[in-house]
């Protein structure tokens, strides 16, 4: 081989390498592009795990704030149900009394209508 064609399978093989030096360049600034786009979505998943950490916060506060709020409820309706069997039994109690009290009211209805019955049989007391 010539000096010549050895330059010229030279040049060749370093305009080849050349070649896939540019190319393995672009590819390079590619995968660059691709890696900063990546640390964007990176960046913007850390935001939003920041702000569902932040909500499942606000959550649990709510969900501790409405087991109070049921704790609380059930407390008054204890006591609902408490006042409701006092009132219940006072119900009772004066429900019993005014029975007694109409009983005892129609028992001297009946004794004032038997002397009455007695007074209108016995014409000896009439003077009129």
């Amino acid at each position: 081989m010539r000096e010549n064609q050895l330059l010229e399978l030279i040049f060749e093989e370093l305009t080849l390498i050349k070649n896939n030096t540019d190319s393995m360049k672009e590819e390079i600034a590619t995968l660059k592009e691709d890696v900063k786009g990546l640390k964007e979505d990176v960046k913007g998943l850390k935001e939003d795990v920041k702000g569902l950490k932040e909500d499942v916060k606000g959550l649990k506060e709510d969900v501790s704030g409405l087991k109070q709020d049921v704790n609380g409820l059930k407390e008054d309706v204890t006591s609902i149900k408490a006042a409701q069997k006092r009132a219940d039994r006072r119900i009772s109690f004066i429900y019993k009394e005014l029975k007694n009290m109409d009983d005892a009211i129609l028992g001297e209805v009946e004794r004032v209508h038997e002397i009455m019955d007695r007074h209108a049989a016995d014409g000896s007391k009439h003077l009129a």
